[in-house]
């Protein structure tokens, strides 16, 4: 499923038109969709390591429909209630595939990898690159009870994640401080060494952008400049309510 974007969003069409990403125009993408799934059709990944507590992740074995930032923020709301999927921030997927890799669970990679080659997934987490000498900051599941963040200097040039020294930014993204880790787990995902686009230049006025996830022949995308106002599936997950 290629991305779909408001026709009046130029900036969105730019990035995508730069990068070589097929997607569908569209004059409304404000709606809400409604997920048709099927409860049985899921993963139960247990011993997740997430934010320091092991927990049992559940992984829907269909992707949640093409929503932008708003969209996801508000699907999950209502979907937390009901303990439906809504859709994983980066550092969830990041868990569930370092995970996957240690118990060798090829359904998974398949299912991950299939995904990120064909459908370049969002996700609930975004980068606010902010101007002058303020931090940036990286927010997961922004908008939502169970919203946390932290702040790092985020801008820098795009890079090759396995041999990257700002440790601080994976930390802060993905929730591990070694850059080769990452590496190495998406890249049994995916059969891609990774690397990271990022915005590269302090920006006038507040900039928030959507991290997501893409792969082609030549590497593993892990995207933090993704515009906001773009729809595009999604990894859906459901947590034990304690967490």
């Amino acid at each position: 499923m290629a991305p779909t974007i408001n026709t009046d969003d130029s900036r969105a069409i730019k990035i995508l038109d730069a990068a070589g990403i097929k997607y569908t125009l569209s004059t409304e993408t404000t709606q809400t969709p409604v997920a048709v799934t099927d409860p049985g059709n899921v993963w139960t990944i247990e011993g997740v390591n997430y934010r320091g507590k092991i927990i049992p992740v559940v992984l829907s074995k269909e992707l949640l429909p093409a929503m932008n930032l708003s969209q996801m923020t508000a699907y999950a709301k209502k979907a937390m209630k009901t303990g439906e999927p809504y859709s994983a921030n980066a550092q969830l997927v990041y868990a569930i595939a370092k995970r996957a890799k240690k118990q060798g669970n090829t359904e998974v990679r398949e299912f991950m990898k299939d995904a990120i080659f064909s459908q370049y997934p969002n996700t609930l987490s975004v980068v606010r690159y902010n101007p002058g000498k303020k931090l940036d900051e990286i927010v997961h599941n922004p908008g939502l009870s169970n919203e946390y963040s932290s702040k790092v200097s985020f801008v820098s040039p795009d890079e090759w994640v396995n041999g990257s020294t700002r440790k601080e930014d994976y930390k802060m993204l993905l929730g591990s401080n070694k850059p080769a880790d990452v590496d190495d787990v998406f890249e049994w995902i995916t059969g891609k060494s990774a690397y990271m686009y990022k915005v590269n230049a302090k920006p006038d006025s507040v900039d928030e952008r959507v991290v997501w996830l893409n792969a082609n022949s030549d590497r593993f995308y892990l995207y933090c400049n993704r515009y906001p106002q773009l729809a595009i599936a999604s990894f859906g997950v459901s947590l034990p309510q304690k967490i």
